[in-house]
């Protein structure tokens, strides 16, 4: 920084010297303490100058402070930010999109404290954000006000402005959502509604948590409780009458966007705003109580992003109601009773124990370790409620593919690629992101609490459930293993073409001998109960006219290229019920493949799948697991004292690849069991890698 008091000799000297890069003391109470920003007084092109200073939170005088929440980005961090300290200045280096929060939020007068993640967390030092990433529902609970910083709004206000003078006017409300003259006020909303904020994983913990909250977009503000009841009355309006959509057709400046707004629930803001109504409840005391566990919360919030991540889980750590976060590197590992475990040169051995524990916040731990954690904790976890479901977890899509690379996931760990839906810029526009499909619906279908009433989920392996001391943890310095028990069903005999965006391929339908133009032939059960896997939407009870519709969708869709194409069903039929039974369909079959088993069974597998593949039931799993065999040649652990070479005996090492669950028509609530049984098939352990 440049000092203003001295002769023009010494400025200019000033001028030649960069300041130094501003480096990060150690707290002295890292579980207790926080640093604080103050950020200084100033005015429009003036430099931003910081201090960070130490707070004890276990103090009884409480310093008032307040929370930034905001969106870090993937923007280089290019801007410098001046930070006094002492008689001396120093530099740190922050996205742009930071620098600009704090050039609104600066006042022109007085000091203003806040705490701001980027600054007041040393982001290098893995030890100390192991430490305080545990303490932020603390930090943002004690905050006087959370202040939120969507970015800069190029509609100049416009957006903020229109939802205090038109939106909260509910009394003329449906008025508005008529108002030829509007256009520009709710082209503004969904503009700004588009904002890389509202798919951040942290935000829900620090909305949720705030005492009191302001967004800031661009140079104006409003109470975040205002700016919720607005886009809520927008996404209700447009899902239920598109009137904003009918609107914006008749004015010929917004021709082209009328058909965005028909996605607006399915954008980042939507999901997040009805998210967060949902994971709280609120007592007669005033205070919030959680509803969900951690893994209903890792599912629920699938759509949110986060840099980091490993922050897929610490994220959401503060907001579940069967755990809490604590630095791992300041107590020992609580998973496990050291009697469960060994240790050797080439492995580490863990036993699941039943009893819950608080969750390890590590920064330093391997990324495939993380996930091995979480595995173990949602295994401990279900199985106090129902055992016959502990294992669904490694069939349900939740971990993020590592941004770093590094040694490869194990198959157990199933990753977002698989996940049904994702993100995606919408075909036309520059920036709108909705929701999308992607993949097919998890056959284990959501956790347990996040089920409705009306669900029917499977329960391929009858009342086996899982047997926690059976269950081994395995880390090997090359692969990371877990040793489950079940046995082996049957094995893949043929696979069919793989359904391409949704559609059904021919084969699979001509693989029955049905045609479009065989007129009143009788449609095989076992065809239409394949394709929407025995169940109804939502894994609910299978409805009575499924028959009728999948006759009727044939007739329609032809086969003649190749492919049922439900997706144009879907958009162009007036139909509801044709259309519902054609969305079931697409999370069925959606880049799945049909197999027939080798005693001609018929189901749907995942994309991967190969002949030969073994369809397998697990304990504890409510669906049947594929899986991959695999045998390698190892050696003993012998070495020549001579060449350093490995001389012991060869022998063979067996275990098996999770290509994921399956559906197979006849053997998903239990049928599989009895069969084991009258088979006298015996049980067997499988080392997954």
């Amino acid at each position: 920084m440049m000092r203003t008091d001295v002769t023009e000799d010494t400025e200019e000297v000033d001028n030649l010297q960069e300041p130094e890069l501003y480096c990060y003391q150690k707290l002295l109470a890292p579980d207790e303490c926080i640093r604080l920003l103050k950020l200084q007084p100033g005015t429009g092109d003036q430099e931003i100058i910081c201090e960070l200073v130490d707070h004890n939170l276990s103090e009884k005088t409480e310093t008032s402070y307040e929370a930034l929440s905001w969106c870090w980005g993937s923007a280089a961090r290019n801007k410098k930010l001046a930070i006094r300290c002492g008689i001396s200045t120093f530099s740190s280096m922050i996205p742009p999109n930071l620098l600009e929060a704090l050039a609104v939020l600066r006042l022109q007068e007085s000091v203003r404290t806040l705490w701001v993640d980027a600054l007041c967390i040393n982001q290098a030092d893995s030890e100390e954000k192991s430490v305080q990433i545990p303490m932020m529902s603390r930090i943002y609970r004690r905050a006087e006000k959370v202040c939120i910083w969507l970015g800069q709004d190029e509609h100049h206000g416009a957006a903020i402005q229109f939802i205090k003078s038109e939106v909260l006017k509910l009394e003329s409300f449906d008025a508005l959502v008529q108002l030829e003259g509007a256009s520009e006020g709710w082209r503004a909303i969904l503009d700004m509604l588009q904002g890389e904020w509202f798919i951040r994983r942290w935000i829900l913990q620090e909305i949720l948590f705030a005492r009191d909250a302001v967004v800031y977009y661009g140079l104006e503000s409003i109470l975040w409780q205002d700016f919720a009841d607005a886009v809520s009355l927008f996404l209700k309006v447009q899902m239920s009458t598109r009137a904003v959509s009918d609107i914006m057709k008749k004015d010929p400046s917004y021709y082209h966007v009328p058909g965005w707004f028909e996605y607006a629930s399915e954008l980042g803001a939507g999901i997040m705003i009805g998210t967060s109504q949902s994971l709280f409840r609120v007592s007669s005391d005033g205070k919030k109580v959680p509803l969900r566990g951690l893994e209903s919360l890792v599912h629920e919030c699938q759509m949110f992003q986060n840099s980091e991540s490993r922050d897929t889980i610490y994220a959401l750590l503060g907001l579940a109601n069967d755990t809490t976060g604590f630095d791992a590197a300041q107590r020992k590992r609580p998973y496990l009773p050291s009697r469960d475990v060994s240790i050797s040169r080439q492995s580490q051995r863990n036993r699941v124990d039943s009893e819950p524990k608080d969750y390890p916040v590590n920064y330093a731990q391997p990324y495939a370790s993380h996930c091995k954690d979480f595995v173990e904790f949602v295994i401990r976890q279900c199985s106090q409620t129902d055992k016959t479901r502990a294992l669904d977890i490694l069939c349900r899509p939740w971990a993020p593919i590592p941004i770093v690379s590094g040694r490869r996931l194990p198959s157990w760990v199933s990753t977002l690629s698989d996940a049904a839906f994702d993100m995606y810029r919408h075909l036309g526009t520059s920036m709108l992101q909705r929701v999308g499909r992607k993949n097919c619906d998890p056959l284990v279908g959501p956790p347990q609490s996040n089920r409705s009433k009306d669900s029917t989920y499977y329960a391929a392996s009858g009342d086996r459930g899982v047997d926690l001391s059976t269950i081994l943890f395995q880390e090997n310095p090359n692969h990371y293993s877990v040793h489950i028990s079940g046995f082996i069903f049957e094995s893949v005999g043929q696979v069919e073409v793989q359904s391409q965006g949704g559609a059904v391929p021919a084969a699979w339908v001509e693989a029955f001998g049905v045609g479009t133009e065989d007129g009143d032939m009788p449609l095989p059960d076992e065809l239409w109960r394949l394709l929407v896997a025995d169940r109804g939407p939502n894994g609910g009870t299978l409805p009575a006219y499924y028959k009728r519709a999948c006759k009727e969708v044939i007739r329609k869709c032809g086969l003649r290229s190749g492919a049922m194409a439900l997706s144009d069903l879907i958009n162009n039929e007036g139909n509801p019920l044709i259309t519902d039974f054609c969305r079931r369909v697409q999370a069925v079959v959606y880049n799945r493949r049909m197999i027939r088993t080798r005693g001609g069974r018929l189901g749907i597998a995942r994309k991967h799948v190969q002949k030969d593949d073994l369809i397998c039931i697990l304990y504890g799993c409510s669906v049947p697991v594929m899986l991959r065999k695999h045998v390698e040649n190892r050696r003993e652990n012998v070495v020549s004292e001579q060449t350093g070479i490995p001389v012991g005996p060869e022998e063979e090492e067996t275990f098996y690849e999770l290509l994921g669950e399956c559906y197979v028509h006849g053997i998903m609530d239990g049928e599989a069991i009895e069969f084991q049984e009258r088979n006298s098939i015996k049980s067997e352990v499988f080392e997954l890698r």
